[in-house]
């Protein structure tokens, strides 16, 4: 029944993640191999054709596109589409929020949020404290965290990047109640932290102030763009309070004795907020403990059980949060911007293979791209069993986009889920993912960006993806409007001698019909 609210509370507020750790050290990238470019390859002469990408279209379906009516937010939001620094972004909320209403306001620091927040992974990557890491290095980071609206915490020993929520503070007297209450109340966390390597290490009397603050943010703006976030927090605190944290425990497990010094201080919490939703709670957790003789007895579990099942009931879907809908369109501008495009690709030998964008529709908010095709290679019509059908999603959601796939004869990823390329998209920009093989078996995955470059007047991005235990790599070109142009891996034979194989797109037979064109 015990949770670790500690590591919810981290991801929610700080976006700090160490999965890293369990991968080792930077894989290394040298000696790569290349990616033909688009269209250098010779076609191969007297190539079957596939058959028609599966799916007719009977509606051009265009992706989502945020409504911006605030000429102000419009501008930001096109710095966003444009790659610009976070502090290019805070330049110029310093430059225009003084003249914009509490709404625009609200938009312009949810969109730097959004923004911000993806580029903390991207520093905690790059920091290194340990005894060999470069001082020189290290600092010119924290520097650019300094310029970026970012700040050093601490949080389980360890240094890490989160938001510096101070120069939001500055800027509270012209937000709206809701979002200017949300940034006290992360700043706080974030300040100083509630839980630390499994220890409460602010007082009880703060942690009870939090509680009233958290609990009466709830209460008040139940239907926030940031209720959620604050509903984790006041997850964590509620726990942190009825349970205890390290040594100070409320209750003794092994026991099952319940601390009197913990009951007389709920009683004295209950008495000094008896208005308060969140000292309803506490005043039926004591009623409890005294019915049951301080015992944990089953009906106080169930109590508990209950209180902790409601929380997770007043999650909401949040569908009109600008930050992440401007962060989610920006990377949706990787893929095309409406059904029909077709993808004609070229591969070693006779393959070749054609896939069309069929449907774009949202789950829970985030876009979902349907691409249905065929593979044509005599390899696939001399085996009549053998399915030729290429099924392909893309799916955005947070700073990601990745793909799952059923397409047996594709020569793509090993994978069939898998991160393509996570936001911000600059070179260097590292991560871990740990996507399963066919047979489910979890494999630690060392993606990287590798180049940003310029094609046909639109941005390509590099990506490849490295087995750092064996050296076996992918590597996929992304050019923006288009989604993926070129694609290759290394493979074995059944003697253990490797060689590449992929695809790349037929420039010339590639995009929307005629009539499609955007």
């Amino acid at each position: 029944m015990k949770r670790n609210y500690q590591i919810i509370l981290f991801i929610s507020i700080l976006l700090v993640a160490f999965v890293f750790l369990a991968c080792g050290k930077k894989a290394v990238t040298g000696n790569k191999p290349e990616i033909s470019p688009t269209g250098s390859a010779t076609q191969p002469s007297g190539t079957p054709h596939p058959s028609e990408a599966t799916g007719e279209l009977t509606t051009v379906i265009s992706a989502p596109k945020t409504i911006i009516r605030e000429t102000v937010v419009q501008n930001m939001a096109d710095l966003v589409f444009a790659d610009r620094l976070p502090s290019e972004l805070l330049l110029y909320v310093g430059e225009h929020i003084a003249a914009a209403t509490p709404q625009e306001a609200d938009s312009m620091l949810l969109i730097l949020e959004s923004i911000q927040k993806a580029w903390l992974e991207y520093y905690l990557e790059r920091l290194d404290f340990s005894g060999n890491a470069d001082p020189q290095t290290n600092q010119a980071y924290v520097d650019e965290l300094a310029l970026n609206g970012l700040r050093l915490v601490e949080v389980n020993r360890h240094m890490v990047p989160a938001i510096d929520y101070s120069l939001y503070r500055k800027w509270e007297g012209m937000l709206s109640g809701w979002f200017r209450d949300y940034i006290g109340i992360v700043q706080a966390e974030t300040d100083s932290p509630a839980v630390t390597n499994g220890k409460l290490t602010i007082p009880k009397e703060e942690l009870e102030k939090r509680l009233l603050i958290t609990s009466g943010y709830i209460e008040n703006y139940p239907n926030s763009i940031r209720v959620n976030q604050v509903l984790n927090l006041y997850d964590s605190y509620l726990y942190g309070y009825l349970y205890g944290y390290g040594e100070d425990t409320a209750i003794d497990f092994t026991t099952r004795q319940i601390s009197k010094d913990f009951y007389n201080r709920y009683l004295e919490f209950v008495k000094n907020n008896p208005d308060n939703h969140v000292s309803s709670i506490i005043a039926g957790y004591a009623a409890i403990i005294e019915k049951g003789s301080f015992l944990l007895t089953e009906e106080l579990e169930k109590y508990l059980e209950q209180v902790f099942s409601s929380l997770e009931d007043q999650q909401i879907v949040v569908r009109n949060d600008i930050g992440r809908q401007i962060l989610m369109e920006r990377i949706g501008g990787l893929l095309p911007q409406k059904t029909g495009f077709n993808w004609n690709c070229i591969g070693p030998g006779e393959y070749r293979h054609r896939a069309a964008l069929t449907e774009i529709h949202t789950e829970d908010g985030n876009p979902v791209y349907t691409v249905t095709g065929l593979v044509s290679d005599p390899s696939v019509a001399e085996n009549p069993d053998v399915s030729a059908a290429i099924e392909l999603e893309y799916r955005i959601e947070k700073n990601l986009l990745s793909q799952v796939k059923y397409a047996p004869f594709m020569p793509d990823s090993d994978f069939n889920g898998l991160e393509l390329i996570r936001y911000p998209f600059v070179q260097g920009h590292y991560w871990y993912q740990y996507p399963e093989d066919e047979m489910f078996n979890s494999t630690c995955i060392y993606t990287e960006i590798i180049s940003v470059s310029q094609g046909n007047g639109q941005s390509v991005y590099e990506v490849e993806y490295r087995d750092p235990s064996n050296g076996r790599y992918e590597r996929r070109l992304l050019q923006e409007g288009k989604g993926t142009i070129a694609f290759t891996k290394l493979c074995s034979d059944d003697t253990g001698e490797t060689f590449e194989t992929g695809y790349y797109i037929d420039e010339a037979n590639t995009g929307y019909p005629p009539l499609l064109v955007p």
